[in-house]
């Protein structure tokens, strides 16, 4: 089924606001996350480990998918 251009419009429209939505979740869930690691008692060494690792895991699924042509992967982990 082909889309007309308003129809793909729309749809682009619609994808990026559904982003922006998610962008906005994200932010509005990080101070409940943040307050929810500070009673756990983790060492600050480990949060920061983790979160580093996480960030490296994000880049280098970047890189990969920038090498290999994958739309996908070029998002990294949130993909947003």
């Amino acid at each position: 089924m082909k889309l007309t251009e308003q129809q793909e419009a729309l749809l682009k429209s619609l994808w990026s606001a559904f982003k922006d939505l998610l962008r906005n979740v994200l932010i509005a869930v990080l101070p409940i996350a943040i307050d929810r690691v500070g009673q756990l008692n983790l060492d600050p060494v480990l949060l920061v480990g983790i979160i580093a690792g996480l960030k490296y895991l994000d880049s280098a699924l970047h890189k990969y998918g920038k090498e290999v042509g994958n739309e996908t992967l070029l998002k990294g982990i949130m993909r947003f």
